[in-house]
C-alpha cells in the first residue's frame, strides 16, 4: 500500500577494539524499486508510490574493513557562557 511504514530491530556491534571499522547496511530481501529505505539511528522508515508486499527482508550490518589504530581523540575544554534573560 502507499506511504510510510516503519520497522524497528536491534542488534549488537561486535566489532575490533582499538581499530577504525567502516560499517553499513545489508538488505538480504533487496528493496523493491517503487520504494525507498531511509535509515535512522535503530529505525527503518520504508516508503512506497505502489504497492509493496512486505518489509525490506532481513538486515544486518557488515564491516566494510578496518584499520588498525585511529586518530586518537579527546574532549578539549570550552569556555562555559550565561544563558541570555
Amino acid at each position: 500500500m502507499p506511504g510510510a511504514t516503519w520497522h524497528r530491530t536491534g542488534f549488537r556491534l561486535d566489532l575490533p577494539e582499538g581499530q577504525d571499522v567502516s560499517a553499513g547496511p545489508r538488505f538480504g530481501g533487496g528493496i523493491p524499486a517503487a520504494a525507498r529505505v531511509v535509515v535512522y539511528l535503530n529505525a527503518l522508515a520504508v516508503t512506497a508510490a505502489e504497492r509493496v508486499s512486505g518489509g525490506p527482508g532481513p538486515i544486518g550490518l557488515f564491516a566494510y574493513g578496518n584499520v588498525r589504530g585511529g586518530v586518537p581523540v579527546s574532549d578539549v575544554p570550552a569556555p562555559s557562557y550565561p544563558l541570555a534573560r
